[in-house]
């Protein structure tokens, strides 16, 4: 797994633009953003946007956490809490909802990921010297971390001494018995004498470390904060552009580290990487009546064409030949496939109602598998409900590991755009959430998803309630296009109407 981690957008669209488009280049599987999309910079609503199409996961930074109220604005210095009003005003309520839901450590297999550092985390205390990065080793147990705040790129070593050091930014190999705490630097606002955005790779399974510096439109910038009324004051890297000396860093960070009575709450709120989940949901009015009129032509060119004998095509075959990572196979029954729906619930005409059958190696099931992080403790079946539908049934007794249920590709066209649509009922959930997204794998490899709802507590639920979650159109040609079920609970729980929809 090659992931790219990117920190300090700051409201910086040229930069972020520059750098997608270096990690299109590079190929990753997933991109991680440790923070602070917000601040500092002229186009926060387009960077939290383009940020949220392309990110996997994202961590808290201080300046996102002031616009979500979890962080006192008096840890701010006077320019930047003034960036950070006018920030407010530019932003809608569902950013600041967003804020408010993202974690403070995101957690993987050997790699731990924080905005400032790991000791208190909601603190956003900076890491100038070695004797500040100490605690955040104590703190964590991971080969690897990750952080930005001082957007000034570079790593501390941890060996045999037990004494952190610090290294200018290099490409290396892990090593054993050292230890490595990562500054990725910053995309939007660069503080280290280089006037390009900087940012991370990291191989996962070799144990890789790459540091990347990109260009950017360093013009189109100060065009942009020039007409926001932003002060040039809050972009210190421009004056390195016109030769002139920059400040000490020290002088250039306008942010005080908390105390511990202001710290953000729910400090220690540590996510696994695999289950911290994207939730802004974006909205667009004008795409919502371009679906309806493309369904209305649709329908009627199938009422059309039944009428003079003929039949419709499916609009994309599914792949029966795939399989997930070696839990369960992909077998029978068959799938339902419903007017524009190319991903349904399987068939259950041949049940009893109310009979419930485990999918195993004796009943499997055709264009849908799953993975169960404990096989010992979890399970997933099918049941037909007095209704008569379908239900997929999923049961777990460890909330520390998730449940995946992932059907078949399809083949998504250019401009097409993909709703996921699922019911849940909460059986006897004691904790836990479930997601709703789709997963989409470009032509060139890239991963990623295109919409998401999530189920906050699954023990909230009470009675059936759906769900769903519309991407934009693709702007790309090829591609597949999987429907993905996520669950991390405790408890029983149901789920129907599992639908994939293009338009």
């Amino acid at each position: 797994m090659r992931y790219a981690i990117i920190s300090d957008l700051h409201g910086n669209r040229q930069a972020l633009k520059a750098v997608l488009t270096d990690i299109r280049g590079i190929g990753v599987d997933q991109l991680i953003c440790l923070g602070d999309c917000v601040g500092y910079g002229p186009r926060p609503a387009e960077v939290l946007e383009l940020a949220y199409a392309h990110v996997h996961y994202f961590i808290l930074g201080n300046h996102d956490a002031v616009i979500a109220d979890r962080l006192n604005p008096d840890c701010f210095g006077e320019n930047a809490r003034k960036v950070i009003d006018w920030t407010r005003e530019r932003l809608d309520a569902k950013s600041s909802q967003f804020f408010a839901r993202m974690p403070l450590v995101l957690c993987g297999d050997g790699f731990a990921c924080a905005h400032a550092q790991f000791a208190n985390p909601g603190g956003f205390g900076y890491l100038f010297e070695a004797a500040a990065a100490a605690p955040s080793f104590d703190a964590f147990v991971e080969q690897f971390l990750f952080v930005g705040h001082s957007h000034v790129p570079g790593l501390f070593v941890l060996g045999g001494s037990g004494v952190p050091h610090w290294l200018e930014p290099l490409d290396f190999s892990r090593e054993e018995g050292k230890r490595y705490l990562i500054n990725v630097g910053s995309v939007g606002q660069p503080r280290d004498r280089d006037l390009r955005a900087s940012y991370v790779i990291f191989d996962r399974e070799q144990g890789d470390v790459f540091f990347r510096k990109v260009p950017f439109d360093i013009d189109g910038y100060r065009d942009d904060l020039r007409r926001s009324g932003l002060p040039r004051t809050s972009s210190c890297f421009l004056d390195l552009d016109e030769r002139l000396r920059p400040r000490p860093l020290r002088e250039m960070v306008d942010f005080r580290p908390a105390r511990r009575s202001e710290f953000v709450r729910r400090e220690r709120d540590v996510r696994s990487l695999e289950s911290s989940l994207r939730q802004l949901k974006k909205s667009n009015r004008r795409l919502l009546v371009l679906a309806v009129c493309a369904f209305l032509i649709s329908s009627a060119a199938v009422a059309w064409a039944l009428a003079r004998g003929g039949r419709s095509e499916p609009a994309a075959e599914l792949d029966s030949s795939w399989t997930v990572a070696a839990l369960q196979e992909l077998v029978e029954p068959v799938l339902a496939r419903v007017g524009d729906e190319l991903v349904g619930m399987p068939a259950v005409d041949d049940f009893e109602a109310g009979e419930l059958r485990p999918i195993d190696e004796d009943n499997r099931l055709l264009h849908w598998a799953f993975t169960l992080g404990d096989p010992e403790s979890q399970r997933v079946a099918v049941e037909r409900g007095e209704d008569g539908r379908a239900h997929f049934v999923v049961a777990s007794r460890n909330p520390s590991q998730k449940i995946r249920i992932v059907s078949s590709a399809v083949e998504l066209g250019r401009e097409q755009r993909a709703q996921v649509r699922a019911t849940f009922h909460n059986c006897a959930v004691e904790s836990g959430f479930a997601e709703l997204y789709s997963e989409y794998t470009a032509a060139d490899g890239t991963v990623r998803r295109l919409n998401a709802s999530m189920v906050d507590n699954l023990a909230d639920l009470g009675r059936w309630s759906p769900r769903s979650a519309t991407s934009e159109g693709l702007r790309e040609d090829g591609g597949r296009l999987r429907y993905v079920l996520e669950f991390q609970f405790q408890g029983e729980a149901r789920v129907r109407d599992c639908a994939l929809v293009l338009r």
